[in-house]
């Protein structure tokens, strides 16, 4: 989600086509190339062609594989150019190199060979109106907000920022509140397969969080107790001003402080110009669905996924 998020942070032209498109004309290009592909190194396993022949194509299938990770995971727009112009040119030279011998794998390559022309000269555009530019920062590099627990009256801090900075103490507490049974059974169970939370998860986590405040793809704060220990965190998802999701989990030790944390939340993505936030909640918890009402979020939307039934809460901050 967070590479997506910074992806869809970039400039764009005017045409650049809607990000739904993409997996529906790949998924059919990806059959064309399994059937043509296969084709020409069947043709070269028979010894039909030589391996000058299929060459082109070998390559072709590592520069195309190869986007993704540059893309989305590298996050270099620039080696994404230069992948997709060597994605465009291996296609050509296949194209001329199978000519003398088979023109219907020529034919099915036209598909391809024209939504890669077309992705190449998009993926030039993107790379040109963000070269040398950052994100602008939507929060500020420090944050600090007191919260309440309305049952206790006990004081937290609410913190955000790039800067913060996270003991072995915490990975171990983080890692134990996600163990906690209804955390873990609503949040982790079946993104883990069944598999402990463990302190590697935690600390994958903590790169997360640095991660979005460092790209400003999203925003993750901590609430802690006055005596520095986590307790909580929160977060919004995304830089869509427009809509944005939001998500929390907090110790089951120290209830009465999320609602508080949410309606502050609430109010810093009011401040820095969010429009709408949302979260997603399990029919079945009812804990998360208390705190959204009283943070004044009202039910939009209920389906099924998975066998269980959900509901999306949003709340208009303007």
């Amino acid at each position: 989600m967070e590479n997506y998020n910074w992806y869809q942070q970039l400039k764009k032209p005017s045409w650049a086509p809607p990000g739904y498109l993409f997996g529906p004309v790949w998924t059919f290009l990806y059959v064309l190339i399994a059937v043509s592909f296969g084709k020409v190194f069947w043709m070269a396993w028979q010894d039909q062609i030589g391996f000058a022949v299929a060459l082109p194509f070998i390559l072709n299938l590592i520069f195309n594989f190869s986007f993704t990770p540059i893309q989305f995971g590298l996050k270099n727009n620039i080696l994404a150019a230069v992948d997709v112009l060597l994605v465009l040119g291996t296609l050509i030279w296949g194209i001329l190199a199978i000519y003398p011998f088979s023109l219907w794998v020529i034919y099915a390559q036209i598909p391809y060979i024209l939504w890669v022309s077309f992705a190449t000269v998009l993926q030039l555009t993107v790379t040109y109106l963000n070269f040398g530019k950052k994100l602008v920062s939507i929060f500020g590099s420090q944050i600090k907000k007191e919260i309440t627990n309305f049952s206790t009256g006990e004081k937290y801090e609410m913190l955000g920022g790039a800067d913060m900075v996270f003991s072995d103490d915490d990975i171990k507490k983080i890692t134990k509140i996600c163990s906690q049974k209804n955390a873990y059974d609503i949040l982790f169970k079946k993104r883990l397969n069944g598999k402990p939370y463990t302190e590697e998860d935690a600390r994958s986590f903590v790169k997360w969080i640095k991660g979005g405040w460092n790209d400003q793809t999203h925003f993750v704060f901590i609430v802690r107790k006055q005596d520095s220990e986590i307790i909580g965190a929160i977060d919004i998802k995304s830089r869509d001003l427009n809509r944005a999701e939001i998500g929390y989990w907090a110790d089951e030790n120290y209830r009465g402080f999320m609602t508080n944390a949410v309606v502050e939340l609430c109010s810093l993505a009011k401040g820095v110009g969010y429009a709408k936030l949302f979260a997603g909640v399990l029919a079945r918890n009812s804990r998360s669905i208390g705190v959204l009402e009283r943070a004044g979020f009202k039910k939009i939307k209920e389906d099924k996924k998975d066998g269980e039934d959900h509901f999306q809460y949003e709340k208009a901050l303007y």
